[in-house]
C-alpha cells in the first residue's frame, strides 16, 4: 500500500496530493538544491559551555490569520495496514560538532486536533499511534538531501503549551552530535488505514537559511531515496519554515579507552585497559553504565578481568556501591556502577573501571569499541555521555628466530688501569628491532668464583630461557660489536635475545666460550692491567708456596687449555 503525503503553506487556495507533482518539480529534485551557508548565531548556548540551553532555535511559530491550506500546518497521513511507520517531515538544522542534545521542542498536533478545512484529512489522535519518536537523518544526500538515518531517538513527550501545541521530547539518552548537519523527522507508528492517522507539524516560524525536505515518494523509513525539497512540490513552491528548538549543552562527557603501552605478546599475554570518564560538567552522578565490544581480543580471565575502579567507589570509601558485569554473549559486556544508599557521587574525572584483555588470534590488531554510554545524575535523570573512539592493541605472539653466532673476545689493550678488561660482544643482526644481551659468571652462589673458581665449587652459568634470572645479568651491549666490561673480576659468559617490535623474545643464542675480564699475572695491588716488575715480584715472593699461607689470587694457573685466555684451573700451588 502507498503513503500519501500532503504539505500546505499559507495563502494557497488548493491543496494537492502528493502524487500531482509537476514533471518541472521533479526536473528541480534531480538537480539538488544549492544550500545557504549555515549558521549558529543568536542561540544561547556556548559551544564551550555545558549548560543546558538552546543549541537551534527557530523562534515560535506565529499565528497564520488566513486559515487557507491547514493555517500554519504541515501535515501527513499513513496508508499502511501493518504495524509499520513514517516520517513526516525532514526539519534541517545546524549544531555545533561535539555539542549535545537532552531535549527537541516542536509544535505539532493530531490530525484531529489541527484546524484543517477538509475533513476528510483529519484523522489521528493519540489512540491511533503506537509510538511517536523522532528519526535524526545526516545531510549527506544529493543537494543536501537526508541521507543516512543515523538514529531513532527514544523519549517521553510532555505538553508545555496545549494552546499551541508545544511539545518537548526528552530523550532517553542524550545525543551526541559529532557532526553539524543534520535533519530531524516526526516518526509515527500506526496501524490505522488511510488518513486515519494523521500528524500535523506546525509550520509559520521565522524564515531561516535552512531548506527543507519531505518524505516525498518513500515507502519506506529510513532509505535515502524519495526526499524532496519543499520548494519543488506542487502545492508549496516555497520553504517551509517548521518550529523547532533543540535543549543541549556545547561539550559531553566523554568515556574513553586508556590501554597500557605495548603489545600483547607471548610473555605479556595480558594487558590492561583503563576506562577513564573525563567530565565536561559538574553534575554530580549516582551510576553509569557502559557495553563495549571485543574484536580479536578476549578477556584474561572470564568477567572477573574486569574490575571496578575508584570514580564511584572511591567517593564512599569503596563500600557503597553495586558492580555487575553482564556477558552479553556476543563479544560485548556491560558494566553497571552505581552507588546505593543516600548521597550522591562524584562531579570529577576518574576510572570507572578497568579490563585484562588478551589475544584471540597470534598477530594482528584487536580493537575495544565502546558502543553505548548511560550515565545518570542523583536524581536518575540523564547526563550527557559520549563513547570516546576505539582504542587498538597489537598483537604478534610469535618470536623471532635466535641468533645463532654469538662469540666474544677479551680485549687486552686500552683498557684503563683499573685492573679490568672489556670483552667485546658479536653477532650477525637478523633483523630484530632490539637485542638484549646478558652475562654471567663462572662461580656460585654468590657470584663470581674469582680467584679460585674450581676449588670452591664454581661452576658455568645453567643456560637461560627468558627473561633470565640470577646470575644472569642485562648489559649495556645492544648492537653487535659493542664491548662490555664486567665490574668484578671472572671468567664471563654471554646469551642474546632477539626482539621484536612487540616484546617478542627469541629462544635463547647459542652461548660462546667463557672470558676472562683481567690478565693472569697482572696481581699486585688491586691490578692496573700490566704484567709487570711488582707482579714478578709478588709471584716469586711465594713461588713454591701452596695456598695457603700464599694469597689465593697468586694462583692463576694452569688454565683449561694452557693459555693465557683460559679458565683457571687453580692447583693451590705458586709455580709454574
Amino acid at each position: 500500500m502507498k503513503r500519501v503525503l500532503l504539505t500546505c503553506v499559507p495563502f494557497l487556495v488548493l491543496c494537492l496530493g502528493a502524487n500531482t507533482m509537476s514533471h518541472s518539480a521533479t526536473q528541480a529534485t534531480t538537480e539538488g538544491m544549492n544550500q545557504p551557508a549555515d549558521s549558529w548565531t543568536d542561540l544561547d548556548v556556548d559551544p564551550g559551555s555545558i549548560p543546558l540551553g538552546l543549541l537551534f532555535d527557530s523562534g515560535i511559530p506565529v499565528t497564520n490569520p488566513n486559515f487557507t491550506c491547514g493555517g500554519c500546518f504541515a501535515w501527513s497521513s499513513t496508508y499502511f495496514h501493518t504495524g509499520t511507520d513514517y516520517d513526516l517531515t525532514g526539519r534541517r538544522f545546524s549544531v555545533p560538532a561535539g555539542s549535545f542534545a537532552s531535549a527537541f521542542r516542536l509544535w505539532w498536533a493530531y490530525g484531529e486536533e489541527g484546524p484543517h478545512p477538509n475533513s476528510t484529512n483529519m484523522g489521528g489522535g493519540p489512540g491511533d499511534f503506537s509510538s511517536i519518536t523522532l528519526d535524526l537523518y545526516d545531510a549527506s544526500g544529493p543537494g543536501g538531501a537526508p541521507g543516512a538515518l543515523l538514529a531513532n531517538l527514544t523519549g517521553t513527550w510532555t505538553t508545555l503549551d496545549a494552546g499551541t501545541y508545544y511539545k518537548e521530547f526528552f530523550l532517553d539518552s542524550p545525543y551526541v552530535f559529532t557532526g553539524t548537519d543534520y535533519y530531524v523527522s516526526l516518526r509515527g507508528e500506526t496501524t490505522e488505514s488511510a488518513y486515519g492517522a494523521t500528524l500535523l507539524w506546525l509550520t509559520c516560524a521565522d524564515p531561516d537559511p535552512y531548506i527543507d525536505f519531505e518524505d516525498y515518494f518513500n515507502p519506506i523509513n529510513g532509505t535515502t531515496s524519495g526526499w524532496a525539497p519543499y520548494p519543488t512540490l506542487a502545492p508549496c513552491f516555497e520553504d517551509l519554515d517548521f518550529g523547532l528548538q533543540i535543549v543541549g549543552g556545547g561539550s559531553a562527557d566523554l568515556v574513553h579507552l586508556d590501554p597500557e603501552p605495548g603489545c600483547i605478546n607471548a610473555t605479556e599475554p595480558c594487558r590492561t585497559v583503563d576506562v577513564d570518564f573525563e567530565r565536561a560538567d559538574v553534575s554530580a552522578v549516582r551510576g553509569v553504565s557502559v557495553t563495549f565490544e571485543l574484536t580479536d581480543l578476549v578477556l584474561c580471565a572470564g568477567v572477573s578481568s574486569i574490575s571496578e575502579g575508584p570514580y564511584l567507589s572511591g567517593h564512599c570509601g569503596g563500600s557503597c556501591t553495586s558492580f555487575h558485569v553482564i556477558d552479553n554473549m556476543d563479544g560485548s559486556y556491560t558494566v553497571d556502577c552505581a552507588i546505593l544508599g543516600t548521597g550522591c557521587g562524584p562531579d570529577s574525572s576518574g576510572t570507572l573501571f578497568q579490563i585484562e584483555v588478551g589475544a584471540a588470534v597470534p598477530s594482528g590488531t584487536g580493537t575495544i569499541e565502546i558502543t553505548q554510554v548511560i550515565v545518570r545524575d542523583c536524581v536518575n535523570m540523564p547526563v550527557p555521555g559520549l563513547a570516546g573512539d576505539v582504542a587498538t592493541l597489537d598483537i604478534d605472539t610469535d618470536p623471532p628466530p635466535p641468533v645463532s653466532d654469538l662469540n666474544t673476545l677479551r680485549i687486552k689493550n686500552g683498557n684503563g688501569s683499573d685492573g679490568l678488561t672489556s670483552i667485546q660482544v658479536t653477532f650477525t643482526d637478523i633483523g630484530a628491532a632490539e637485542y638484549e644481551v646478558y652475562r654471567a659468571p663462572f662461580g656460585d652462589a654468590s657470584g663470581s668464583a674469582y680467584p679460585e673458581y674450581d676449588d670452591i665449587g664454581g661452576a658455568p652459568p645453567v643456560t637461560p630461557t627468558y627473561p633470565p634470572t640470577a646470575p644472569w645479568t642485562l648489559t649495556s651491549v645492544t648492537t653487535s660489536g659493542d664491548l662490555d666490561e664486567p665490574p668484578v673480576r671472572g671468567f664471563w659468559y654471554y646469551a642474546v635475545f632477539a626482539k621484536d617490535e612487540c616484546g617478542n623474545a627469541s629462544a635463547v643464542s647459542n652461548i660462546p666460550r667463557g672470558r676472562l675480564n683481567y690478565h693472569l699475572g697482572d696481581v699486585a695491588g688491586g691490578g692496573d692491567n700490566l704484567v709487570g716488575g711488582l707482579d714478578i715480584s709478588a709471584l716469586g715472593a711465594s713461588y713454591g708456596d701452596p695456598t695457603p699461607p700464599a694469597s689465593a689470587h697468586l694462583d692463576v694457573g694452569p688454565t683449561s687449555d694452557f693459555s693465557v685466555d683460559g679458565l683457571p684451573l687453580t692447583d693451590n700451588v705458586i709455580n709454574f
